[in-house]
């Protein structure tokens, strides 16, 4: 392999790591993908560079799959992204896209949180369960100045044995405290504060950005198994008006 070819490291059923291979892929970028599932020796080399997928390297050289300008960067190309939808629009999209993730959360009964996606060992319960309380992440950051996808917010017993009405208890609670946050600061915060995460530095906007958008992803996901896999009704659904504008990847999942 030449050793300035791009590397873009990934694992089934992340959204992040989709958007990375998607965009890389259609800037007609020369690359190898590295499925760190099927072959888990090659996270090692992340560890070593501080990263963990979605990862680009280049010649020994890595940054987060997150930061497409970096990963574009890395290829020796400039790219400008999209400008993000403004903050007061990304807080109407969270409450309307979340209603629709409620209405998916409701069809799932026992035997249907069980099911797992043909693309990574994870329950229907634990896809609901982390599509409600990644905007926790974001609120948690306020307070610590670390912004994450709020993984911590899912305990073992939920995980496990969560029902749909405990799930949607979860994330009633997200969207009241995420509500509170904006009534209190986020109405008129400028949005220029910045973060530190796992991968790297954020904008408090380019955060809300990610946390609006993951959520979307995790719920069209849901969208798919639950009405088109499942067949557990027709709707509801995500309208074409509330997926506009967002950095979501074109697929549903790797």
């Amino acid at each position: 392999m030449a050793e300035d070819l791009l590397e873009i490291f990934w694992m089934p059923g992340c959204s992040s790591c989709l958007r990375m291979k998607e965009f890389v892929q259609r800037l007609g970028i020369a690359h190898q993908a590295i499925d760190v599932v099927a072959a888990p020796e090659e996270a090692a080399r992340l560890t070593e560079l501080g990263l963990r997928v979605p990862a680009a390297v280049r010649g020994g050289v890595g940054v987060p799959g997150v930061d497409l300008v970096g990963v574009a960067r890395l290829a020796g190309l400039d790219y400008d992204p999209p400008k993000a939808l403004d903050p007061a629009e990304l807080h109407r999209r969270y409450a309307e896209i979340t209603a629709v993730t409620a209405g998916l959360i409701a069809r799932l009964g026992p035997e249907a949180l069980e099911y797992k996606s043909p693309d990574r060992d994870r329950t229907m319960r634990y896809l609901a369960l982390h599509a409600s309380t990644i905007m926790r992440g974001f609120v948690d950051a306020e307070e610590t100045n670390v912004f994450t996808d709020g993984y911590q917010f899912i305990s073992t017993q939920l995980a496990e044995r969560a029902t749909a009405g405990q799930i949607l208890d979860v994330l009633a609670e997200t969207r009241a405290v995420f509500e509170q946050w904006w009534d209190h600061a986020g109405f008129d915060d400028p949005f220029d504060r910045i973060l530190t995460s796992e991968w790297g530095t954020w904008t408090l906007h380019e955060a809300l950005e990610r946390a609006v958008w993951h959520t979307t992803q995790h719920t069209r996901q849901l969208e798919y198994f639950v009405l088109d896999e499942l067949r557990l009704g027709t709707s509801p659904r995500l309208s074409e008006e509330l997926l506009a504008g967002l950095p979501l990847p074109q697929g549903i999942h790797a």
